[in-house]
């Protein structure tokens, strides 16, 4: 019961770094796309106040990067947790060649915000190259957690199964030779009583 409490809490942590990480990406969005975003009414005073005083006390915005650097670490830490499944068509080709493609579309897609278009097809091929890096992550980072974790029980089950094997084996020696020194006490105290028998009867002769 301990244990699943426990693996539920792991969840729920998983998941809230997964979201933050999520935020960061939104915020990336928010800040380096505020004219599209301003145009398609979707920017909000609260918000826009916030991530000035960020700006102003951190400097997160200096640079395209700061906020994909968060990103990217908080979705690497909530992949940890995944469960691992046996999933023989996971392979480390698919994990690699997801990553690449994610870290390539993921970071190196600044140049889009200064494409000589109009700032709202800017904005879209942004989005669209940014939500397209951050799920090839994912997958990769999930693939990668699920492959690692497989492996490691698979070893955890095979060094269990020696064990058992080897318990099994030292049993049933300790129990071939308790037997066979019962049937050799028996043997002999059978020997003894049957000598004593017939020396009694010798002696009665």
């Amino acid at each position: 019961m301990q244990q699943e409490d426990d693996l539920r809490g792991l969840a729920r942590v998983m998941d809230f770094m997964r979201a933050i990480s999520i935020l960061f990406v939104g915020i990336n969005v928010y800040w380096f796309c505020y004219s599209t975003l301003k145009e398609w009414g979707v920017t909000f005073e609260v918000i826009d106040k916030i991530l000035w005083n960020f700006q102003r006390t951190t400097g997160l915005f200096s640079s395209v990067l700061w906020t994909k650097l968060f990103a990217v670490v908080f979705l690497a830490l909530s992949c940890i947790g995944t469960k691992g499944v046996k999933e023989e068509k996971i392979t480390w080709t698919k994990i690699h060649c997801s990553l690449a493609a994610g870290v390539v579309l993921f970071f190196l897609n600044w140049w889009m915000l200064e494409l000589p278009l109009p700032h709202t097809a800017d904005a879209v091929f942004y989005i669209a190259t940014l939500s397209a890096g951050y799920i090839c992550m994912l997958m990769a980072g999930t693939w990668m957690s699920r492959l690692l974790k497989n492996n490691l029980m698979d070893d955890v089950r095979s060094t269990c199964m020696i064990i058992s094997f080897l318990t099994f084996r030292k049993s049933l020696t300790i129990i071939c030779l308790t037997t066979w020194t019962a049937t050799r006490s028996s043997r002999n105290f059978t020997l003894s009583t049957l000598t004593t028998h017939a020396r009694a009867t010798d002696v009665t002769l």
